[in-house]
């Protein structure tokens, strides 16, 4: 439950607080009639992305590609919204006083057109997703408990994103240009590198260990991204300065008095639920970033083999849905192999390495297996199988009571280890 409310969150805060910043743009520019695009691009995202991850689950459609590309999209998408916003804000003033800024019907139809392919991009690729993450569980018991914890996630990025609306209406226009002007950029940063990572993983870009060295520490560590975006976001609402006592004329009457004091009230409570609402998002992140980096901590094989000594492991003890990590000592290296179960019956075995991040090695967390290095999250049913960030593959035989690996193919294999 507490991992998918995580995944949920984080991608829901992402997608959230871009629509928030478009609708809080449109309001500040005096373009509030174009909210109606930002709505239709949402809608039009959320549908077609549940019958898009229904298509892509029964059609087997790589997902990594698809990702990979969506992201790469992504980040050009908010990259040009940010130059723009830079653009349109050098000359705000002048556009408002003189009313310049009213397009004509043709450029108001483009400009419509932009914000809602924009909000359509950005909801399409989180939206999608969201539905095969959730889409992956059946209805058991304790799928229902992460469908639950998967609601809540989105449940808290939702209300992120209306409560920085709604806060962000005093905010002065120039900080308002800056800060979110900020919140894109990392966000397109981000972006760019996980788009990147994935289509190395799906082998449609060219990657070394040299590249996922560089690559791959900043996926690990991507949720200092979420927790970034978050302060930020915060940050400009919550230290904002409330004018409204200030504005308090002496000559005002008490309707007038009150009406400013309950405006003052409102904005306060505005800002502490904002300010909750993100406390709480970042301690989630935070908590699960902690509890990963220790479930990935380096474990010890369960028995290491001598050199030249051939290899049977009773199936009984390794057929309980967890990964069994193991090695053999080849001319003084230790080549790490892991023996998963994949069914009732069927072990998988591979290197604890792959082709891509070396012998950086992997870990499981609840039903998943993950790389150590760029903390891909690798299927189960796909160990065994070359490719990406998959271990690579360990020829065995086996029958109903023992896995067998031959010990010249363990030798074979100490190339994609490091003499330690």
């Amino acid at each position: 439950m507490f991992e998918s409310m995580v995944v949920t969150l984080r991608e829901g805060v992402e997608a959230a607080l871009i629509v928030a910043i478009v609708l809080g743009y449109l309001a500040k520019i005096g373009k509030r009639e174009l909210s109606r695009s930002v709505y239709l691009g949402l809608g039009t995202a959320v549908a077609l992305s549940i019958v898009a991850g229904i298509l892509f689950k029964r059609l087997g459609v790589d997902e990594d590609k698809f990702e990979g590309w969506a992201m790469l999209a992504g980040s050009v998408f908010v990259a040009t919204m940010v130059i723009w916003m830079w653009r349109t804000a050098k000359h705000l003033k002048s556009q408002i006083e003189t009313k310049l800024n009213e397009l004509t019907s043709s450029a108001k139809g483009r400009f419509s057109l932009g914000v809602f392919t924009f909000v359509f991009i950005m909801i399409f690729r989180e939206g999608i997703e969201t539905v095969l993450f959730l889409g992956a569980v059946q209805l058991t018991t304790t799928s229902l408990m992460n469908v639950v914890g998967g609601g809540t996630g989105l449940a808290l990025a939702i209300l992120f994103g209306v409560l920085f609306v709604k806060g962000s209406i005093r905010v002065n226009i120039r900080k308002f240009f800056s800060i979110t002007s900020l919140i894109l950029i990392v966000v397109a940063a981000q972006l760019l590198i996980s788009g990147l990572h994935e289509l190395s993983e799906a082998l449609v870009l060219p990657s070394s260990a040299r590249e996922m060295a560089i690559i791959g520490p900043i996926v690990k560590n991507q949720p200092f991204f979420y927790i970034l975006i978050l302060a930020l976001s915060s940050i400009m609402i919550v230290l904002n300065r409330s004018t409204g006592s200030q504005q308090i004329s002496p000559d005002a009457n008490p309707a007038e008095r009150r009406k400013i004091l309950h405006q003052e009230t409102r904005e306060r409570l505005w800002k502490r639920a904002l300010a909750g609402v993100a406390l709480v998002s970042i301690l989630i992140i935070s908590a699960e970033f902690v509890y990963s980096s220790n479930s990935g901590a380096a474990a010890n094989p369960e028995q290491i083999f001598d050199q030249g000594q051939d290899i049977k492991i009773p199936i009984s003890r390794v057929n309980d849905g967890k990964l069994h990590l193991f090695a053999y000592t080849a001319a003084g290296t230790s080549v790490r192999f892991i023996l998963v179960s994949k069914g009732s019956s069927s072990i998988a075995a591979a290197l604890d390495a792959c082709q891509i991040c070396g012998d950086k090695g992997y870990y499981q967390q609840g039903e998943e297996i993950i790389c150590r290095n760029c903390t891909a999250p690798i299927n189960r049913s796909s160990i065994g199988l070359a490719g990406g960030c998959n271990p690579v593959p360990l020829p065995t035989k086996a029958d109903d009571q023992a896995v067998a690996i031959a010990a010249s193919d363990l030798e074979a294999a100490s190339s994609y280890f490091t003499r330690r």
